[in-house]
């Protein structure tokens, strides 16, 4: 029951994401918003460390977790507030729905798990058949609506990469430790080099403030992804992580680009092209033969 509750609310969470990523940068530069999010959820993370008085282990496998997750979390959240910029809410879910694909590769490779048959196969075949239709509609839509919408697409591919590659590798360091250590550890890390980043190339460093005023949905965007993307969504992930499987845990995005198509659409008055509709329809149906 518990491992079905926390798929449930990392769906939901998952959902809501790209919409809100997309208006957390309204007003704001990428980075303002990203760095913002992770020192919330960082601080609000060791708070209820405090609170709940969770063991926070500083052993060497725990650091190279805390180091795994928090290198993830960065590189991943940085392609995505970057290409979010310039594709819809909904595409940036669809895309992510190849991870589970990914996941099982590097399973296979990585981590020693039979992950792969001729049906799994199959299905990254035609995820990949979807991103090839993607890109295809990307060339197109690059030339002629907005220049950096491939660019986009291919940083969203990259941090679904880098998303999973940081998965395997808490799994392969497989030590035990409470999900909301490895999330209070994994932002704390991916606070220092966002805080970092953002003060080198948009900060004060850069002669650049924040603006004033700040839109009241790019605040609420940002808490709650403080709150619930970052705090919640993460330990959800990560408890999913150490009690499922990584492959598991990935099938997650089998339902999460519908719904995020559909919240985009009713939400953000964004428009779903042929090629994206068709694309997803390729990505899902290889997930759903992969996971039959």
């Amino acid at each position: 029951m518990r491992y079905i509750l926390a798929y449930v609310g990392t769906i939901l969470i998952w959902s809501t994401t790209p919409l809100a990523i997309k208006w957390s940068g309204e007003g704001l530069h990428f980075l303002s918003a990203v760095a913002a999010r992770m020192v919330l959820g960082m601080i609000i993370c060791f708070v209820l460390v405090i609170i709940f008085r969770k063991p926070f282990p500083w052993h060497a496998a725990a650091r190279n977790t805390y180091l795994a997750a928090g290198l993830g979390i960065f590189g991943a959240m940085l392609c995505v507030y970057y290409s979010a910029q310039f594709i819809p809410s909904g595409l940036v879910s669809v895309i992510f729905g190849i991870a589970p694909l990914l996941s099982s590769v590097a399973a296979a490779i990585w981590l020693g798990e039979r992950s792969l048959g001729w049906q799994r196969v199959m299905g990254l075949v035609l995820g990949l058949l979807g991103l090839l239709v993607i890109f295809r509609d990307s060339l197109v839509l690059d030339e002629h609506v907005n220049p950096n919408y491939l660019e986009g697409v291919l940083g969203i591919l990259l941090a679904a990469c880098l998303q999973v590659g940081s998965a395997v590798v808490i799994k392969r360091i497989s030590v035990e430790l409470p999900a909301l250590s490895i999330t209070a550890g994994g932002l704390a890390v991916a606070s220092f080099f966002f805080t970092l980043t953002w003060y080198v190339f948009h900060g004060y460093a850069a002669g650049m403030a924040l603006p004033e005023p700040i839109p009241w949905r790019a605040v609420g965007s940002t808490i709650y992804l403080g709150i619930l993307g970052s705090v919640i969504g993460f330990m959800l992930y990560y408890y999913l992580i150490q009690n499922i499987g990584v492959s598991k845990t990935a099938y997650i995005t089998l339902v999460t680009p519908v719904t995020a198509l559909i919240l985009g659409t009713v939400l953000n008055r964004e428009s779903i092209t042929l090629g994206i509709g068709l694309g997803a329809f390729c990505i899902l149906t290889g997930q759903a033969l992969h996971h039959a």
